[in-house]
This record gives structure tokens, sequence and C-alpha cells, in this order.
């Protein structure tokens, strides 16, 4: 079955279901020591609420698993809502299951009951098991920020890497400047600061310049009348 029929709960026989996990649930026990692991199940449009007994309670699922749960039984609770239960012979099977990988900044750390949790640089939380580190949590605050490649589903870390962290070098930041430029602006600026405005303007003073020009005209035509009175009187 698909698990999208309207009548799902009216067969009394066992089926199978094949769906995408909305939600994991922390296993509990019975008062018989019988582990229970509760999940929800989207089938299509539809979500349903799986409890799956003994053996099965013990696999391991996250969030996004595609699986394939076989021989379920369907059961009406008293509130009137449909769920199914495992049977001795469900099988589980994870059919496809997403593991990405990424690189991490990590900025913060905090420790929870048997796992820690890893802040990165986007706020977002990763969760590994305690046992994937010995050491103590004050030291993991002492080596931050760390850089970390991890493989994880849904934000749950399967593998871990350490990656190295470059430091940035403040002085050597500095020195790849390059001041040259900039120094040969600033004597360009004291060049430019060393010339008198105010003689350039005068040195270029049209109207002094005016002046000037007038009186060589005058003293020429004074002395081209001088020459031309001394050539009439000697054709006299």
């Amino acid at each position: 079955m698909t698990g999208e029929e309207e009548d799902i709960f009216s067969n009394t026989g066992h089926l199978s279901l094949e769906g995408k996990i909305e939600k994991v649930q922390m296993a509990r026990m019975t008062w018989a020591q019988i582990p229970i692991l509760d999940l929800t199940l989207r089938c299509g449009p539809k979500l349903h609420e799986v409890s799956l007994w003994r053996d099965e309670a013990l696999v391991v699922f996250y969030v996004g698993d595609q699986v394939e749960l076989t021989h379920l039984k369907s059961n009406i609770r008293p509130n009137g809502n449909g769920k199914f239960d495992s049977s001795n012979y469900t099988r589980v099977k994870i059919v496809e299951r997403q593991i990405h990988e990424a690189e991490l900044l990590i900025i913060g750390v905090s420790e929870e009951e048997n796992k820690i949790i890893l802040l990165d640089n986007e706020l977002e939380e990763y969760s590994i098991p305690s046992h994937f580190y010995t050491g103590s949590i004050n030291d993991l605050h002492e080596q931050l920020p760390l850089k970390l490649k991890v493989q994880h589903i849904n934000r749950h870390v399967l593998n871990i890497q350490t990656l190295e962290t470059e430091s940035l070098d403040p002085i050597g930041a500095a020195e790849s400047l390059n001041l040259t430029g900039a120094e040969k602006s600033l004597d360009q600026i004291h060049d430019i600061k060393s010339l008198n405005p105010v003689q350039t303007a005068e040195s270029l003073d049209p109207v002094t310049t005016a002046e000037s020009l007038d009186q060589d005209d005058l003293e020429s035509l004074a002395l081209t009348e001088h020459i031309e009175s001394l050539e009439a009187e000697m054709k006299e």
C-alpha cells in the first residue's frame, strides 16, 4: 500500500509502508523492559504515526531517511486517531539516506546527555556522539574557533576531521600594503602646496600684461616719428 489510502486503517491484516521520516522520538521502555521507538512517517501528503517494538526500535533513524517498513498492524487509538505498530514479522529497510559533507567554522560548544553540540559561525547546531571526543569540554572551549570537516545527516555528525585554522598575521598584512603610490601622491600634494597661487595669478594678470604692451607700442611709435622727422629735414 502507498499509505495514501483513505480506508487504510480498515485493513485488519499486515501491510507495508514506504515513506520519509519526518520525526523521530527518543526510544522508551515498557514496564517489561521492551524498547519502543515512535516516529512519524510521511507517505505522500499524509503523515502516519508508527511505533516500532523490540529489535526494530533499536535501529538508528534520521529525519529525512527514506524507509520501508513491512508487516505493520493498523490500530485505532481511544481518541479515534489511527497508528501503526510493528509485529514479530516487521522488517526495516533504509531505502535512501542523504549524507552531506561540509566545512564548518565552530565558534561555540556545549554538552548535553550523550552528545556534544557544536555551534558554527552561521549559528547552526551540529550534534556529535560524546564518544567522538574523549577530552573535557573546557579543552574544546580553549581551542575555539575550530575549523572542521564533517559528514552529517540533517546536522547529526557521522564523521569528523579537524582542519588547520590559518591565523591572520596583522603585521604581514600591513607590510603587504603598497605605500609607495601613497607616498608619491603625498609628494605631489606638497609640490602643489609649494606653488604660491597669489603670485601665479599675479604673473598672469591680464591688466598688467595689457599695460606693458601699450607702453611698448607708444615707445615704438615715438621712435618712428623721430626717424621720419629726421628724414624730412635731410630732404629739405
